[in-house]
């Protein structure tokens, strides 16, 4: 679905996630440690390519179900005063083992964000941090933009088929 913004899966993802999630946060975990991200061009089209890559990988837990699908919430622990929670869910429609899907959120301006989520238990932003700090000391920040663009033409190529 990568980035059709007709697609229903797409439109869901940007109405409750996308465009709350707090780019900046996701962004200054993924680089922290390399000054090198200081171009405004770089860090746009790493912004872009992050959020294509982020909309794939929801949009690949929930295209696995069809109409029917239930979505658990699981107990959680916030207290009053907390800056931090975490929302656990099960995806299932009935007929495929249940996802685990859970959202990181921090207070951030006195409103909830979404900084972070894991499939079945993978943080995405530690996963591609690893990677990302690889492939800029291997070809620099726009080897990396480069190399997202070719790993998410290629996610989006195999969702059509």
């Amino acid at each position: 679905i990568g980035g059709d913004p007709g697609h229903p899966v797409q439109r869901a993802i940007d109405l409750l996630v996308a465009e709350r999630r707090h780019r900046g946060a996701v962004r200054a975990r993924v680089d922290q440690r390399d000054a090198r991200l200081g171009l405004l061009e770089q860090r746009a089209a790493l912004g872009a390519e992050f959020k294509r890559l982020l909309t794939n990988t929801y949009a690949g837990a929930f295209t696995r179900y069809q109409p029917g699908v239930r979505i658990e919430l699981r107990p959680s622990r916030v207290k009053p005063g907390d800056t931090g929670a975490t929302v656990r869910s099960l995806v299932s429609n009935g007929s495929a083992e249940p996802i685990p899907l859970d959202y990181y959120l921090e207070q951030i301006d006195g409103v909830w964000k979404v900084t972070d989520f894991a499939v079945f238990g993978a943080r995405m932003v530690e996963v591609y941090k690893g990677q990302f700090n690889g492939a800029i000391a291997a070809s620099g920040v726009d080897g990396l933009i480069k190399t997202l663009v070719a790993k998410n033409n290629s996610n989006e190529a195999a969702a059509i088929r």
